[in-house]
């Protein structure tokens, strides 16, 4: 049975290396499907600085769920390093975007899953594929971006079809912007079964 493999975001880097890793074991790979998937421009932290994980932490779950109610950035920086993890576990559990019973010490293995993905990135020297890759992106980011965007993209695959999506990396998965996304993958996986 073929694989169909896809992923937003980090997980879009995962599931092309996956793509890949399966291609060079000469395995079935019907669908590789990227959502909004972009190479990492930022300069690699020391493992001592957290900070920065910490901040792209706390405003994922603030664009994911409500950006007018963001954490109070500020307040998190002046925290000693032991204090900002539980301090913005419990602003986080306040806008309800946590389960109230997570306790810190699960609170630290999301975070530190989170820090280790993007530490991964760091390092992540993505490699070539040659197969088709359909990609929905962000609609919403300027043209110079969207250039660099696929610029990148070509240079490692060049069979890729880009396709806009409504709104930006993270509206494009919420409301009425999801169920359009959802409704061109159906026509994707149409298309595929056509071409059987």
């Amino acid at each position: 049975m073929p694989y169909l493999i896809g992923g937003w975001s980090f997980g879009g880097w995962l599931a092309y290396e996956m793509a890949r890793q399966l291609v060079a074991r000469n395995e079935k790979l019907k669908l590789l499907l990227l959502l909004d998937t972009h190479f990492n421009d930022e300069e690699p932290l020391s493992d001592e600085d957290d900070l920065r994980h910490l901040l792209e932490w706390s405003y994922d779950f603030s664009r994911l769920h409500d950006p007018k109610k963001g954490i109070p950035i500020a307040d998190l920086k002046k925290r000693k390093p032991g204090e900002r993890l539980p301090f913005l576990v419990t602003e986080l559990q306040n806008r309800r975007w946590l389960p109230p019973d997570i306790d810190m010490p699960y609170a630290r293995r999301l975070f530190d899953a989170f820090q280790h993905n993007a530490r991964l990135m760091d390092v992540y020297q993505p490699g070539t594929y040659s197969k088709k890759i359909f990609h929905f992106h962000a609609a919403e980011i300027s043209a110079d971006r969207q250039n660099r965007f696929q610029a990148q993209w070509l240079s490692i695959a060049p069979h890729h079809s880009f396709q806009p999506a409504p709104g930006d990396h993270y509206e494009m998965l919420r409301g009425k912007n999801a169920k359009i996304i959802a409704e061109k993958i159906k026509e994707c996986l149409i298309r595929l079964e056509g071409s059987d």
